[in-house]
């Protein structure tokens, strides 16, 4: 009995060590990732499916948006008259019992 308790003891903790990996998968087309936009102009929506609770964009230029519902993140809009020219490197943050990030551009 002692040893079934042992070895279920080992195995609970070696359950509760494993660290999720979050996935991150570029759905949108190929590309669509690293786009180039006038001002005023819409750029083609960027979409991810990301395995994870919570994720965020940081870094869309001006009248760029993101929004993550469903494990899905959806990046789109139209730059602002405001919207500085030269490359934006954004970034997708992936948490909620994980941490993962990608990186994408949008050059104006």
């Amino acid at each position: 009995m002692k040893h079934l308790f042992l070895t279920l003891f080992v195995k609970l903790i070696l359950i509760t060590n494993v660290i999720a990996q979050c996935q991150i998968t570029l759905t949108s087309a190929t590309g669509s990732d690293a786009q180039s936009v006038c001002e005023n102009s819409s750029i083609n929506a960027i979409t991810y499916s990301i395995s994870a609770t919570n994720a965020e964009a940081i870094g869309l230029p001006a009248g760029i948006s993101a929004d993550f519902t469903n494990n899905i993140m959806t990046i789109n809009g139209s730059l602002t008259p405001n919207a500085l020219p030269g490359l934006y490197t954004y970034t997708i943050n992936a948490s909620g019992g994980c941490n993962e990030s990608v990186t994408g551009t949008i050059q104006v």
